[in-house]
């Protein structure tokens, strides 16, 4: 059966025909209705009062709602509002959880949407760009499924589907989940500091610059990638939509097959370990950025693509939430590059760290 998801949109029904088209191309997986708005009292009724949500496992929201419906009925609130309304509702038994997505334009981001709202929402999707991208049928999906498990009380090792490897770390991300009391918190917390922090879990990107490996440059890194994929991918909740991997399984298995740890082995020899296992013929190591010393890469450059060793950055100020985080880096290639955006950089890096890149720029 389809997930289906509620669209409340004040865009009139052409505008919004071709989003609708979009996320309902894959009618088995995903069905999405748009609706246009209510006055406040009648749309919070409706949904909650009537119970209209429960028919549903997903809502996608307008940011900014306002049209008029006769001269002296105007609708106009703001999404977040609504969302926080159902929020409330949810922690006082009146409906059924479910995500909320929020779904915008750029401008009306920027000049309306209130930062202290993000939590409110599973996540935020720009209108013209990103509801096209092949992914976010998926994703909305996942998200759903995510909600169905977690309204049915499926224990956290169970959600996340993690290995004997992990029984330290889940005794530490529990302790933080049991706090939590409605599936959005719980959800919101696995999604962005789970899925989408570097630490228990990694991306491609992440996943092939510890191996060593320039993925861009590999003919053979896809088939390399389904053997992995059968050691160590992630398969818990939201794994539907976000490829991820276990680190710690990585490690652990690199270490058992190849008897030394791969975060000392350079990355050729990481290739050529590969390579020999694997029994794989187009697998090239990365190359030695300009500027670098190490070449037992470990993080991407925050900034750019660079793979690197710490020692081969610097340590941006952002500090990791929980001790499963990692830190994270800008390359000293990218530091020295022309490229560079001297802006951003000092954005992300504390004082200290500031000093030692104006003092790159005087050299």
């Amino acid at each position: 059966m389809a997930i289906k998801y509620l669209y409340i949109d004040d865009e009139t029904k052409a505008k919004v025909e071709g989003i609708n088209k979009l996320l309902n191309a894959s009618p088995k997986q995903l069905e999405v209705k748009h609706e246009q708005p209510n006055t406040w009292n009648e749309q919070v009724n409706t949904l909650i009062g009537e119970q209209y949500l429960n028919q549903y496992d997903g809502l996608l929201l307008d940011l900014k709602l306002e049209f008029s419906k006769g001269e002296e009925n105007n609708v106009k609130y703001y999404g977040s509002d609504l969302a926080q309304t159902i929020r409330t509702a949810v922690k006082a038994g009146q409906i059924k959880d479910l995500p909320i997505l929020l779904c915008s334009t750029d401008d009306k981001l920027r000049g309306f949407f209130d930062r202290t709202s993000i939590d409110l929402f599973d996540k935020r999707y720009n209108k013209h760009k990103e509801l096209s991208l092949p992914n976010t049928i998926l994703e909305f999906v996942s998200f759903a499924e995510a909600y169905q498990l977690l309204n049915a009380g499926v224990p956290l090792k169970d959600l996340l589907g993690a290995s004997d490897y992990l029984e330290t770390d889940l005794v530490a991300i529990q302790s933080t989940y049991n706090t939590f009391a409605t599936s959005h918190e719980k959800a919101i917390f696995l999604f962005y500091q789970i899925i989408q922090k570097t630490g228990l879990l990694i991306d491609e990107d992440l996943l092939a610059i510890r191996l060593g490996v320039d993925k861009e440059k590999s003919a053979d890194w896809p088939v390399l990638l389904e053997q992995l994929s059968k050691l160590f991918k992630y398969n818990g909740v939201l794994s539907t939509a976000f490829d991820r991997w276990w680190q710690k399984d990585l490690l652990f298995w690199w270490k058992e097959q190849f008897k030394k740890g791969i975060k000392i082995t350079s990355a050729k020899d990481r290739t050529e370990q590969l390579k020999t296992f694997f029994k794989l013929k187009e697998l090239t190591p990365l190359e030695l950025p300009e500027h670098h010393k190490y070449n037992t890469f470990w993080y991407k450059c925050k900034l750019s693509n660079y793979p690197l060793e710490s020692a081969d950055g610097l340590r941006t100020l952002e500090q990791p939430k929980y001790v499963w985080h990692e830190p994270s880096y800008i390359s000293m290639a990218y530091l020295m590059s022309e490229e560079r955006n001297t802006k951003d950089i000092k954005a992300v890096l504390g004082a200290n760290e500031q000093a030692i890149f104006d003092s790159l720029n005087e050299q």
